[in-house]
């Protein structure tokens, strides 16, 4: 979603690299450990970081690493494409509920209208960045306030993340105790926050300026130094 092509394989390999070494175990508690801290950042930064460039560094970090583990969740679960699309765009059902779509209700519960994809065809990213854009756009019109409308935004990055690493924490409880007949719902609930985190960390970037630019070119050092720090040297003892 926010990695280039090359940074998105590299990072899912990466992932599924760390679930074969370490299980899944290990690396969901990892995913958890990640997210808390995303989330710790985000509001350190709302409190005392807003108009300052002296965070931005540990957000970008920060940012890479939820985008790593938010692999573990699609390579262990195998969440697909449409899974996203369907809890995004097109509408999803969760427990024999039906909901409609996160980006369609941003539409229509925030901004007032109907949504309708440019073109005629949904292009996640840039349905993303738009629908983020105005949102904020918006709530800066609502409060007559750019700071307040960030820091909104920010508190809502920072529950969506959370919100994430509890779901996390129920799957990994009923897989540990063999609680199979539950984890169909977990996953589900899992891909619903998985795509409420991903969308809120364009408000983050919005809010700190950050590119993607920026992004993917931190991720690329950060994902090689992980897999030369944590992988590399445990798959060579393996061969010896």
């Amino acid at each position: 979603m926010y990695l280039s092509h090359k940074n998105s394989m590299s990072a899912k390999k990466l992932s599924q690299d760390l679930l074969d070494l370490n299980g899944w175990e290990i690396e969901f508690t990892t995913a958890k450990k990640f997210l808390n801290h995303y989330s710790a950042i985000i509001d350190d930064y709302n409190v005392n970081g807003i108009g300052f460039s002296k965070m931005q560094y540990e957000l970008i970090r920060a940012i890479v690493n939820v985008l790593v583990v938010s692999y573990h969740l699609i390579n262990h679960l195998n969440i697909r494409h449409h899974d996203m699309m369907r809890v995004g765009f097109t509408g999803y059902t969760i427990d024999g509920n039906t909901h409609m779509a996160k980006i369609p209700r941003v539409y229509n519960r925030i901004l007032k209208t109907d949504f309708k994809p440019i073109g005629g065809k949904i292009n996640m990213t840039r349905e993303l960045d738009i629908a983020a854009e105005k949102v904020i756009q918006t709530y800066i019109k609502k409060f007559d306030n750019l700071k307040t409308a960030m820091q909104f935004q920010l508190c809502i990055a920072s529950e969506e993340a959370i919100e994430l690493s509890k779901e996390i924490s129920k799957y990994y409880r009923l897989a540990l105790t063999r609680q199979n007949d539950e984890l169909g719902a977990i996953r589900d609930n899992i891909i619903e926050e998985l795509f409420d985190t991903l969308y809120c960390i364009r408000y983050v970037m919005i809010c700190d300026g950050i590119s993607s630019a920026d992004i993917n070119n931190f991720a690329r050092m950060h994902i090689h130094h992980i897999w030369a720090s944590h992988v590399a040297d445990k798959m060579r003892s393996k061969i010896k």
